[in-house]
């Protein structure tokens, strides 16, 4: 009631009313009325400036969860107002605050992470925090992302995808933005742009398609999570090769990728080697008929056109050759935090000695299972085939931070399940001629190939 009074009146003797409704509110708990207490104090507005009570009245909203409350802490905590100053808890609690979907708490985490502020550095972390607050609309985390996309930093340089991001930073009126949109228009051609363009209106239709951008999975809520695996696209149509044991069962598959949650269905399943290939559906729905967009209208695609990874006809290798992976090891259902491990091949025959598989000595875990076994030239040499053969049940590792030998169905074996599939095999990436894209290009391409695959 004070707060409705408070931002509804100008005459002094309501306003002296509704501060006094406030405060009761604040000392009886109320977080809302204590963040508003804890930002006057600070802005010397209704009280004389005091930082300190600024500081304890806002400490007190954010222990009770309240999302501004712990950015504004955050930000207490960086300036040293009221408190002495401290990188590491600003980032922790503008970490609380993103995690309670506080869509500015998530652009400034992705700037930490950015930075290394308060927190180790992590450009990968950084690009998922600033797509999750662009997600949520936030004109300073697109404009962050695009400027990623426009350097290559944390991602590949893509300057129609930095375009499409301040394009729609801009349209929110965020002026840093439409100053670089100008500046990345200059090197772009006239089917760019409009290229940009559309990206952007695409953009806007999956905007208002979404109620809630974290609620993108649409059977958490009725049915539990059985298992989760990794996977990687194979085309730019939405292809996907995993492991099918985990899915012999399923209620219902879902694809995650850094963009949203994607109704797959089995395309076909090769048992004897353990390989699914699954295809996903992003058409995005219509809020108003719940419906898909009518046939005859261009199918919009989220994010970025899809980025497969390529496949070698034949894995060739030698003994003790780096090669690497990029999969999800966990789930958190308000992050998309794809992991690299690092690994060599250790032998050319699996861990039971089966001539399929390659022997690699890497630290994953069975949630791994189905992500690609890349080389540092950024080919699929294999994919993760973490089950006992003998059994079907998926090995555990035994102890925390264990490298363990683990198989990796070689590529060539999941060349036989396109045969029939034209569609698929004539949208095959070809493996690169020349061998020498540098680790970091290869790494940052994987993460943007795999998805995590959860399984209903």
């Amino acid at each position: 009631m004070g707060l409705r009074l408070y931002g509804s009146t100008t005459d002094k003797a309501e306003i002296k009313r509704a501060i006094g409704y406030i405060e009761r509110a604040a000392y009886v708990g109320y977080p809302e009325a204590q963040l508003w207490v804890a930002e006057h104090y600070e802005s010397g507005k209704s009280y004389p400036k005091n930082y300190r009570q600024s500081y304890l009245w806002c400490k007190k909203a954010a222990d009770q969860e309240q999302p501004r409350a712990q950015y504004f802490l955050s930000l207490l905590y960086i300036a040293g107002r009221g408190v002495s100053g401290n990188s590491v808890q600003s980032a922790y609690w503008c970490s609380r605050s993103a995690d309670n979907k506080y869509p500015p708490a998530m652009t400034r985490l992705g700037t930490l992470y950015q930075q290394g502020l308060g927190m180790p550095q992590s450009k990968r972390e950084a690009i998922q925090w600033f797509l999750r607050g662009a997600m949520y609309n936030d004109s300073e985390a697109q404009y962050h992302l695009g400027l990623c996309y426009d350097k290559g930093d944390g991602v590949r340089e893509n300057a129609v995808e930095a375009y499409k991001w301040m394009n729609i930073s801009a349209s929110q009126g965020n002026a840093q933005a439409l100053s670089a949109r100008q500046k990345i228009q200059k090197r772009l051609s006239q089917p760019q742009i409009q290229e940009g363009q559309e990206l952007s209106l695409q953009f806007a239709q999956f905007i208002q398609s979404q109620r809630d951008p974290d609620d993108l999975d649409p059977l958490g809520a009725s049915l539990p999570v059985e298992n989760t695996i990794s996977g990687f696209f194979i085309t730019s149509d939405g292809h996907i090769l995993t492991s099918w044991q985990p899915l012999a069962n399923h209620t219902a598959i879902y694809a995650r990728t850094a963009y949203g949650y994607f109704k797959a269905e089995i395309v076909l399943a090769d048992t004897h080697n353990n390989l699914a290939l699954l295809k996903i559906d992003n058409r995005i729905r219509s809020v108003l008929s719940d419906s898909l967009l009518a046939e005859d209208q261009p199918i919009p695609t989220i994010g970025p056109a899809i980025q497969p990874l390529a496949l070698a006809p034949e894995a060739k290798f030698a003994m003790g050759d780096p090669v690497f992976t990029v999969g999800f090891p966990q789930y958190d259902r308000l992050s998309w935090l794809p992991k690299l491990s690092e690994g060599n091949i250790k032998g050319a025959a699996g861990v039971t000695g089966d001539p399929r598989f390659l022997k690699i000595g890497i630290l994953i875990n069975s949630q791994n299972t189905g992500a690609p076994i890349i080389t540092a030239s950024g080919e699929v040499v294999g994919i993760l085939n973490i089950e006992d053969q003998r059994t079907g049940a998926l090995f555990k590792t035994q102890k925390k931070n264990e490298v363990a030998y683990r198989n990796a169905l070689r590529s060539q074996y999941a060349m036989p399940l396109f045969e029939t599939l034209p569609e698929v095999k004539n949208k095959l990436k070809n493996p690169p001629e020349i061998k020498e894209q540098k680790f970091d290009a290869s790494v940052a391409e994987a993460t943007e190939a795999v998805v995590q695959i959860i399984i209903y």
